[in-house]
């Protein structure tokens, strides 16, 4: 399942070599290796539409059951 961090309570030099440099970016990594990106002010729903194609795009089938779209969205309604 997808994990993440808080960049405000995160140290500086983790935030640098992650390559965050704008509010909000959301990464998918897979194996060490950042496999893609959305960065910058897209609303809600296309930064979830990106995400998932990342996610399709970079996982096996089985793996896919992990990434609860639906708490994606209920995250980013609350928040």
């Amino acid at each position: 399942a997808g994990e993440g961090f808080d960049v405000n309570a995160a140290p500086f030099s983790a935030v640098q070599e992650a390559g965050v440099s704008k509010m909000p970016t959301i990464q998918v990594w897979r194996n060490g290796k950042k496999v893609g990106e959305v960065v910058g002010s897209d609303q809600a729903p296309v930064v979830l539409e990106k995400v998932n194609a990342m996610i399709h795009e970079t996982t096996e089938l089985q793996e896919r059951h992990d990434v609860d779209v639906a708490q994606l969205r209920a995250d980013l309604r609350s928040g």
